[in-house]
């Protein structure tokens, strides 16, 4: 990961924030001082900054640092990349080129070591894992240490672009990690952060720990359940086809069960 610093070019002591850039994923978050003047942040963080959203995902950081460049759509950008030695249109390298300045606002990136002890301290409510349950809820673990059930259809019921995975059980079972546990998201632009699932979401005294524990413990797969069935792999799916037993997963040669649905056989 590097780091740079946005601050005013014109008062360089001024820090406005930092953006967070994962060589990795080729992805970009930003995250925003609190106690800084509104009106010196740019157009686009202004408004995050007004509603007290100091990180910003990945979606958001993207759209406002691509403001901040030539545009790939460019009619003559073929030549502009080849004037400046690149191979290819890239985000990370076209900032690089002029330190991220653009003319609508005085604010520039300057690579720095490390983050502020401020910052560091909000990501201990980043996210490390994210499972689906029932109903629109998530129960969600975080960095620190805690979980939390949150309901979905409460959070984003009023938000048009989340009805159609509030409506479909199998897309909204598909929630994914953001970037380096900034939140979650379906697809590239359904995202909820961090700070707004561990304000909202309801604390359970479950650790991940607790639930790795509870998956390997119970949840078997086919060879498995054949073999405390004492029985051949024909004879588990011929128990599915009438319904005496469910599988949570199918994969094309494999499918998993909970262990308490299997031994239910032997009662």
């Amino acid at each position: 990961m590097k780091i740079f610093a946005l601050r005013n070019r014109n008062n360089k002591e001024t820090i406005l924030g930092y953006v967070l850039y994962y060589e990795k994923t080729n992805s970009f978050n930003i995250e925003l001082e609190e106690s800084i003047n509104e009106n010196d942040l740019p157009l686009i963080l202004d408004i995050f900054y007004h509603n007290k959203k100091y990180s910003i995902n990945s979606y958001y950081s993207e759209k406002f640092l691509s403001l901040r460049v030539i545009p790939k759509e460019r009619q003559n950008i073929a030549s502009i990349l080849k004037d400046a030695k690149l191979e290819r249109y890239d985000l990370y390298q076209m900032l690089m080129l002029n330190k991220g300045r653009c003319t609508n606002d005085d604010a520039e990136l300057i690579q720095v070591k490390n983050l502020p002890k401020k910052i560091l301290n909000r990501f201990e409510h980043k996210i490390e894992d994210v499972t689906p349950l029932n109903e629109n809820k998530i129960m969600v673990f975080f960095k620190n240490g805690e979980t939390k059930k949150v309901d979905i259809n409460k959070l984003k019921s009023k938000d048009k672009l989340y009805k159609n995975i509030l409506v479909n059980k199998e897309v909204f079972n598909n929630v994914k990690l953001q970037n380096d546990g900034y939140g979650i998201r379906w697809g590239e632009s359904l995202l909820i952060d961090y700070e707004e699932l561990y304000k909202k979401g309801k604390s359970i005294d479950v650790t991940l720990e607790d639930f790795d524990s509870y998956v390997k413990a119970n949840i078997i797969d086919t060879n498995e359940a054949c073999e405390i069935l004492s029985c051949t792999r024909q004879n588990v799916d011929n128990l599915q086809k009438r319904g005496a037993i469910t599988p949570l997963k199918e994969g094309k040669k494999n499918k998993l069960f909970t262990r308490r649905d299997i031994e239910s056989r032997l009662i």
